[in-house]
């Protein structure tokens, strides 16, 4: 079957996450419930999953990744910066196996890597909101990487 880079029309695409709760669902369908994301997650069938939780290591999102990778025919798309130290950074340098649930799962889906749409801003930029904050300020990062 061609895909000529698009998606067909009539896959469904799901916004399972709690944090995307204020989407307007249409025209995606939204899992609202921790029960209707385990039954999704055992669904079959071509579907695009958007799932939260970016550094893979907490989340609805392990049970879809759980499932999900070790298929070829699946596909892992890395959204946004992905630090050291967590399963998404794996994914995007190459696993072969990452651990989820005790178990070792093994990656055969393709991942992409798309660092590009990151909702974090970066030190220049941090540096730049700072300037513009009212003194005195005092600011202590708490999540970063070199």
């Amino acid at each position: 079957m061609p895909w000529e880079g698009r998606l067909p029309a009539a896959v469904p695409v799901y916004v399972d996450s709690p944090m995307a709760a204020a989407l307007s669902p249409h025209p995606f369908r939204a899992v609202r419930s921790i029960e209707e994301s385990a039954e999704l997650s055992r669904s079959g069938g071509p579907a695009v999953i958007v799932s939260a939780s970016g550094t893979a290591t907490g989340g609805r999102v392990l049970h879809h990744l759980r499932r999900l990778l070790p298929d070829p025919r699946n596909a892992v798309v890395v959204v946004g910066f992905a630090a050291q130290g967590t399963r998404a950074r794996d994914l995007v340098d190459g696993a072969k196996v990452l651990k989820m649930f005790g178990d070792y799962v093994p990656v055969r889906a393709r991942v992409a890597d798309v660092p590009h749409f990151s909702a974090h801003a970066d030190a220049a930029q941090i540096i730049d909101w700072l300037r513009g904050a009212p003194a005195p300020h005092v600011t202590c990062p708490v999540h970063g990487a070199r």
